[in-house]
């Protein structure tokens, strides 16, 4: 009788060691927990997957901790290019283009998503799943889109409060550049505000503001990425670009642009808009949420005004805008998996929702579009971009060429031009340009030349569309 009862004591003590550790378990507190590291570089989106998305999912799976890293700043490309290097990706991390997902499938350490996804490919917007962007060659998924892939444009945003103060009203909101010319200078007579400010210290927003102006010149060339589907190759000396940047340095002469746009980086600008000091602020389309996050909500926007007022557009080629990478090595990727799923499931709806992005899911956004200027800015966004020919859609080897040229070609951004034309230190405006066209064409033959050397069937026609009419969406030609 006494063996008996030591055996059922140690029974039960087994028992509730056995019971403990589940309940531990159960709660997230045990050293079971999973954490995954997860890297995320839009601004408008890190707080709210840091403090609205990540603790509803961590109370719905208390088993799965998320520890958020956010990287805004341009060292970015560089700390993923030493992790990739080093072998120590994080578990989810942010893509960039600089680095671009084919390039990163190549050196294998992407993971593949098609269980992610599953059977939801067609709830997405039409040209998510390109090849070379989120598909890669093997035909699987490697990149989980985070916001629609049509982003990132410019509009321009006016100071409600300043258009009263010199009599005028939305109505008079210029849509040409003779328009902003006179509007301007009617607001600098009667107010203490300039016509417009942009944030150039660093150029990317006036070069993204430029292009939409050039595009309605030279729509034949598309703009942001200077390619001439009906010729193959990339024309950065355009009538449109050329005249684009003459007004900016006009504006500048004529005391419309803020004296300070040139020293101020791109997040300072919306203050000395929200301040009062300028009616108009050239940015993009995500900085209307950041305005009324930061307590300013007087404004609207329209479209960045063109020379004659006439349409502008940017090609939507499929590429992808922002996504999630899972590393390859993760040794957690069922947790990953069920994070990513989470976000197509509620995550997708919170960032629209607090005026981060649209989503890739168009139902979504229709839904929980913001009813505010955040939402209409968003929307214009969307509408601006138009489907476009991308070289993928010929020829499937097309994306190798693409990585091949990562990083080579000219090393200036027509941003770049534009602050030096401002400055005087470039004279010669058509010459540097031409400059940049001659580099850039270079570096792509090169590029399609080693392609075809590793043997892959890839020539230049891939990039020649004869039937492309610019502000036509594009149809892709049945292979």
């Amino acid at each position: 009788m006494k063996k008996i009862f030591v055996l059922l004591m140690v029974l039960s003590m087994i028992g509730a060691l056995f019971l403990s550790g589940c309940q531990s378990e159960n709660s997230g507190g045990s050293k079971d927990q999973v954490t995954l590291d997860v890297t995320v570089r839009w601004v408008t989106a890190a707080d709210i997957i840091e403090n609205e998305i990540v603790p509803a999912f961590e109370k719905e799976n208390p088993d799965i901790n998320i520890e958020i890293q956010k990287s805004f700043n341009t060292s970015y490309t560089q700390s993923l290019q030493a992790a990739v290097n080093g072998g120590n990706l994080p578990d989810i991390f942010a893509s960039h283009p600089s680095l671009p997902v084919n390039k990163l499938y190549d050196l294998g350490v992407l993971h593949k998503l098609d269980d992610v996804i599953g059977d939801r490919k067609d709830e997405f917007e039409e040209g998510t799943w390109t090849k070379g962007s989120t598909v890669m060659e093997d035909g699987s998924i490697y990149a989980f889109p985070l916001m629609t892939g049509h982003k990132d444009s410019f509009v321009m945003y006016y100071n409600k409060d300043v258009l009263k103060q010199a009599g005028l009203s939305e109505e008079d909101v210029p849509k040409s550049w003779e328009e902003l010319l006179k509007v301007s200078k009617e607001i600098t007579e009667k107010t203490d505000a300039y016509g417009v400010v942009v944030g150039m210290k660093t150029p990317w927003v006036a070069e993204g503001a430029l292009t939409q102006m050039a595009s309605a010149i030279t729509p034949e060339v598309m703009p942001a990425i200077y390619y001439d589907p009906k010729n193959g190759e990339y024309y950065y000396h355009t009538k449109g670009t050329i005249q684009s940047i003459e007004f900016f340095k006009k504006m500048e002469e004529e005391k419309v642009l803020h004296p300070n746009s040139l020293t101020l980086d791109p997040p300072e600008a919306p203050a000395v808009f929200a301040g009062g000091q300028a009616a108009f602020l050239f940015d993009g389309a995500w900085t209307g949420s950041n305005l009324v996050k930061d307590g300013f909500e007087n404004f609207g926007s329209a479209l960045v005004p063109t020379k004659d007022g006439k349409e502008q557009y940017l090609g939507f080629q499929g590429n992808l805008a922002a996504g999630l990478l899972v590393n390859k090595e993760t040794e957690h990727y069922e947790e990953a998996k069920i994070f990513l799923q989470y976000l197509m499931d509620k995550g997708y709806e919170e960032l629209v929702k607090n005026g981060s992005q649209f989503s890739p899911i168009p139902k979504i956004n229709e839904k929980h579009k913001p009813d505010n200027v955040v939402g209409d800015t968003f929307q214009l966004q969307f509408d601006t971009f138009i489907p476009a020919p991308n070289p993928v859609d010929q020829n499937e080897n097309a994306p190798a060429v693409t990585a091949e040229m990562s990083g080579k070609g000219p090393q200036e951004t027509v941003g770049d031009l534009l602050v030096g034309y401002l400055t005087g230190q470039i004279t010669d405006l058509e010459g540097a340009l031409q400059k940049m066209s001659e580099g850039k064409n270079k570096a792509f033959k090169e590029a399609v030349k080693k392609v075809q050397e590793d043997g892959s069937d890839i020539d230049q026609s891939a990039w020649k569309f004869e039937d492309w009419k610019p502000f036509e969406p594009y149809v892709k030609k049945e292979q």
